[in-house]
């Protein structure tokens, strides 16, 4: 296969790539193939499917500057009686270096399509992660659950010290992963 050729197949596999980039490897040894890297957001043969997700942007501000803080983030489905767990996302925060910084990322639906008759929050925790000590939570109810993509900007400001009568008055939710 003469270079020419192998160029334009790149540009045609490139074409079927849309939302990530192509990577190729070696099968043989005259033969390579090709595989589309792309972010879970996206499906499909050819990457031209979105999935169903909720986008955030979480800026924390007004911290101590000596403290490392560890967040969970929780996609949760509010049912009733109960509450479910879609995705997650757990973020280190270091005071002195990140502080009025942007962080994005995505949370992710478990199922397709989403249920759009049931209520969806958002969970935050906020732990010292030196010595995985609580701090506080917050919670985002997401509105409009019939879009495909909701976008939350969300700003907070992590409290220096936790109160012992914040703490004692504070019981961990039962999706909760850390415990006091």
């Amino acid at each position: 296969m003469n270079t020419v050729q192998s160029s334009f197949m790149i540009v045609e596999q490139a074409w079927h790539c849309q939302h990530g980039s192509l990577a190729a490897f070696r099968v043989s040894k005259n033969f390579y193939g090709y595989r589309c890297c792309c972010p879970p957001n996206f499906y499909g043969y050819q990457y031209q499917y979105q999935n169903q997700r909720v986008s955030v942007r979480l800026t924390v501000k007004g911290v101590d500057p000596d403290r490392i803080y560890g967040f969970l983030i929780t996609l949760i489905e509010d049912d009733d009686d109960r509450q479910e767990i879609h995705s997650y996302q757990q973020l280190t925060f270091v005071s002195r270096d990140n502080c009025g910084k942007n962080f994005t990322f995505l949370l992710l639906y478990s199922t397709w399509p989403k249920n759009t008759l049931k209520n969806y929050s958002l969970g935050l925790d906020a732990f010292d992660k030196i010595s995985l000590k609580y701090l506080t939570s917050w919670h985002f109810r997401i509105p409009f659950t019939f879009l495909p993509v909701n976008y939350l900007p969300i700003v907070i400001t992590v409290p220096a010290f936790t109160s012992p009568a914040l703490l004692l008055s504070y019981r961990l939710p039962t999706w909760s992963l850390f415990e006091i």
